[in-house]
């Protein structure tokens, strides 16, 4: 039998049996035993097929994909082995890796999350030698087909078995993931191809796309990126989680067919370099406390008017003078050695805001309407602002909040954007309790973090010594 009369018997017995292309499908299938292109079939007419072409249409007409019946399918210029252990790579999948590189720069570290046949850690490791590229799966079965794949293609990328939230332990530069997103309620309507053929593991999993995003608020730098392909349905909803979670310039991207197919945001926050060249500079930033998110700045006159001017405080309200310990206070303000001096190291770090005297009355910028006094604070941690005091010995620190809003216990809750904000996780949320020192017995001004009659306690215990 010619060429010619096989593609034709062999695309009326696909079309028989529903396949959407059959005329294609068969062309691909008969080039494929022949060795040669679909186009290069003309030239072909008079060869007549091997068995092996009737055994492949055979497989096509059970409805089983193409990729898988070939063993192989092409993805942005690679040829990927392929079969029932791993997703069909699609073309919306190829515009993920071009918003991925787009977003890459120099030697980023990426982990590809549920990779698969290893398209888009293959594709970016192609595409942006400097990357340092992780896949990871459950599936130890489409972890070897990566596997097979990366050897046969001379890329390097690191495959390792786990699950997705095992992402925040690491650090990277860019988190993407092609998740589960078919609705279970779905999988009726979809062709059979996908329904019957395609590991339900990597086309259902509710939750999934959340956990990855919860994950990559743990282990992406400040800045990094998160890049999600999405169920178009439901972009609007992948878009709305992001924001919720407090990425930020979250960015809706549609697919050659004009359909909402990946979602992407950069995690906030700014690194530790970042926020010490800011608070050098005399700009205002947002660290985390041992209590709240702190708006800073440099104990200056004009940084603090800068803080001042962001947060919309008046200047007659006071403002801390926060920090790295005791002896980082007493060289700002040398008049607090001695007796002051004492109950500080008593009861410093810790929760609590001191509101001792300034007899000589320095940085009266910080003072409001009482300049003869100033706050004190000695945070105990977190880490990410112990690394900026070691720097920075000493800021000036209110909340990061609007007036009158509440104390910012998560990144997402600060809304001065314009500020660098080092992300320190989720914090207690409460602030510290403030108490006033100046007096022959001391006020709690306002009760915090630690309980107004543990404060005094302490306070007073320090002061018998």
């Amino acid at each position: 039998m010619i060429a010619r009369e096989a593609l034709r018997e062999g695309a009326a017995r696909l079309e028989a049996a529903g396949v959407p292309s059959p005329r294609a499908d068969a062309e691909f299938l008969l080039a494929h035993v022949l060795g040669t292109t679909r186009s290069g079939l003309a030239l072909l007419d008079e060869v007549g097929p091997p068995d092996e072409y009737w055994e492949l249409v055979a497989r096509r007409e059970a409805r089983e994909p193409l990729a898988y019946v070939l063993g192989e399918w092409g993805f942005r210029g690679l040829t990927l082995k392929v079969d029932g252990r791993v997703l069909v790579p699609r073309p919306e999948t190829e515009i993920v890796v071009e918003r991925c590189l787009a977003l890459l720069d120099g030697a980023a570290t990426v982990v590809d999350v549920g990779v698969g046949s290893g398209a888009i850690a293959l594709a970016i490791a192609a595409e942006h030698p400097g990357a340092r590229v992780t896949g990871v799966d459950r599936s130890p079965g489409a972890l070897e087909v990566a596997r097979e794949n990366a050897a046969a293609l001379g890329l390097e990328v690191e495959l390792l078995e786990r699950d997705a939230a095992w992402i925040g332990e690491r650090e990277w530069d860019l988190v993407v993931a092609n998740p589960p997103y078919v609705d279970p309620g779905e999988i009726a309507a979809l062709e059979p191809e996908v329904r019957e053929w395609e590991p339900r593991d990597a086309l259902v999993g509710p939750g999934t796309t959340e956990v990855i995003a919860r994950a990559g608020l743990r282990g992406l730098r400040p800045g990094g990126h998160l890049v999600l392909e999405v169920a178009d349905a439901r972009a609007d909803q992948a878009r709305e989680l992001l924001e919720a979670f407090g990425y930020q310039d979250v960015v809706v991207t549609e697919d050659l067919a004009g359909r909402p197919r990946v979602v992407e945001g950069r995690r906030h926050g700014a690194s530790i370099e970042d926020v010490v060249t800011a608070l050098r500079a005399g700009l205002p930033v947002v660290l985390p406390t041992d209590t709240v998110y702190g708006l800073c700045a440099a104990p200056t006159e004009d940084a603090v008017g800068r803080l001042y001017a962001v947060k919309g405080r008046q200047a007659e309200q006071p403002t801390a003078l926060l920090a790295r310990d005791v002896d980082a206070l007493l060289e700002v303000v040398p008049e607090l050695r001695g007796h002051t001096e004492a109950l500080l190291r008593a009861v410093l770090p810790g929760s609590l805001t001191i509101v001792a005297p300034n007899p000589a009355r320095r940085l009266p910028w910080l003072a409001g309407a009482s300049p003869e006094t100033i706050g004190l604070r000695v945070p105990d941690g977190p880490e990410a602002l112990t690394r900026v005091l070691a720097q920075v010995p000493a800021v000036a620190a209110t909340s990061a909040n609007l007036p009158g809003g509440r104390d910012p216990q998560r990144p997402q809750d600060v809304r001065f954007r314009d500020c660098p904000l080092l992300d320190g996780g989720e914090l207690p949320g409460v602030p510290s309790t403030v108490v006033d020192v100046t007096g022959d017995e001391p006020r709690v001004l306002r009760e915090g973090a630690v309980p107004a009659e543990e404060a005094l306690s302490r306070i007073r215990a320090s002061r018998a010594l």
